[in-house]
């Protein structure tokens, strides 16, 4: 990047194809020991318990995922899991961690683009470390669950022409194409996205990455030296952005500001897109399969009791002002196979569950994120044949929460994490303000 006519490139996708791909037809998840996809590998065509009995134990650090697996930190699937699909790089904070992996379904998002050259992958996990979200060279199917409008939008911006080719629910991505003639300042963004309830604004939050830099840092992120902390602000209408951007990691204060504003949309993406609207496909919401509906509802009590809220789609934070059920589930009732974590975006240890629990024991009053992970057992309390607990008419299904009665507790809790919220979209708007 540069400090005066600053050059952050390309989000963290690469062009996406603009046909509306089918889903992936193969299932393979290919290893490696090093970044970038080099070092020893291992294949595997199916879900693997132990990764010691092929002596790749602790030694992944980059992966191509065809279909969407689940990798975890220990043996048997367990000490925490992330879902992956696509290319991953560079995985960060879990480098030389993986023990077991097993396969969950076609991908949400075509193939995972076989040829050389990058493309990104689904790192859905917590933390920054490796995470490289969105769609991959060659991929053609966009997840189109949140405000698809955006997607292919183009910004005339302090680093080039920039496009949207990631927005929803669990994040944003772009490319820019940066300042100098030879492109050789454009790059990547991406990062999660946070909507504030408040103004309508959203907040991608997360880094940018280009071939070359003013500044060299000492660590590689996502497969390259030249890299940074990147924070952009767009207004309700996404018609414009405002934001800034550091290199490395975040220092006292931010390097320069980051702005831009939409001109048009990229025909391409968006003729992609719009055919995959109307052919009512591509996000995880309402996901259907096997003639099963996704939906789990999480109570605030156990034996189905209290507060409720249905889902119906992967949530990356229960914590938001909207859903107000972060760290609040004893017990619930599943569609279908679902991951719940601990931390939000995924975070943390993650447990699958399916059908009705009770009682979530020693995990209950921490989740904080779920995603759906393809057909399982059905709940016979969403069915009407089990025992829907005695505090359920206090919430009922909590799509709106119409009908809740809140104690003086609960009101003085959500009151306070509003004030929160409101003060952390403060001090970025504060913080914007100073370097404009």
């Amino acid at each position: 990047m540069k400090k005066t006519a600053a050059s952050i490139g390309v989000i963290s996708i690469a062009i996406l194809a603009p046909s509306v791909a089918a889903a992936q037809s193969g299932q393979s998840l290919r290893l490696f020991s090093e970044p970038g996809y080099s070092g020893d590998s291992y294949r595997a065509d199916r879900s693997i318990e132990n990764l010691d009995r092929v002596r790749f134990n602790d030694a992944a650090r980059s992966l191509i995922a065809e279909g969407r697996w689940e990798v975890c930190l220990d043996a048997g699937y367990s000490g925490g899991c992330r879902v992956v699909q696509g290319r991953i790089s560079d995985m960060g904070d879990w480098n030389g961690s993986l023990s077991s992996a097993r396969y969950l379904g076609p991908g949400d998002w075509g193939d995972a683009g076989g040829g050389s050259g990058g493309g990104s992958g689904s790192w859905a996990g917590g933390g920054s470390g490796g995470q490289a979200q969105g769609q991959g060279q060659g991929q053609g199917a966009y997840r189109v669950d949140f405000e698809p409008q955006v997607i292919g939008g183009v910004y005339d911006s302090s680093f080039g022409r920039m496009t949207i080719e990631r927005w929803d629910r669990d994040g944003a991505a772009a490319r820019y194409d940066g300042l100098s003639d030879d492109g050789s300042d454009a790059g990547r963004v991406d990062g999660i996205l946070e909507v504030y309830d408040g103004d309508g604004s959203a907040t991608l939050r997360g880094h940018w990455y280009q071939g070359t830099a003013d500044q060299r840092c000492s660590a590689e992120r996502n497969g390259t030296y030249y890299w940074g902390a990147v924070t952009l602000v767009f207004d309700r209408a996404r018609d414009t952005f405002q934001g800034y951007w550091d290199y490395c990691d975040p220092g006292e204060a931010p390097e320069s500001a980051w702005h831009g504003q939409r001109t048009g949309r990229d025909p391409a993406i968006a003729a992609a897109v719009d055919a995959q609207v109307a052919a009512g496909g591509g996000g995880s919401g309402g996901a259907r399969q096997g003639g099963q509906t996704a939906r789990l509802v999480l109570f605030d009590d156990n034996n189905f009791g209290g507060r409720s809220i249905s889902l119906d789609r992967d949530t990356s934070s229960l914590h938001t002002q909207a859903l107000d059920f972060g760290d609040s589930t004893y017990s619930l009732a599943a569609e279908g196979r679902w991951s719940i974590c601990e931390h939000v975006d995924y975070g943390g240890e993650c447990r699958t569950v399916e059908g009705d629990r009770a009682d979530l024991r020693d995990f209950g009053g921490t989740i904080s994120s779920v995603r759906y992970l393809g057909p399982g057992a059905s709940s016979q309390v969403l069915a009407g044949g089990g025992r829907p607990g005695e505090g359920r008419a206090r919430g009922g299904d909590r799509g709106g929460q119409s009908g809740a009665v809140e104690s003086a507790a609960e009101r003085a809790a959500r009151v306070a994490a509003e004030e929160a919220e409101r003060r952390v979209h403060d001090r970025i708007r504060e913080g914007i303000g100073r370097i404009f």
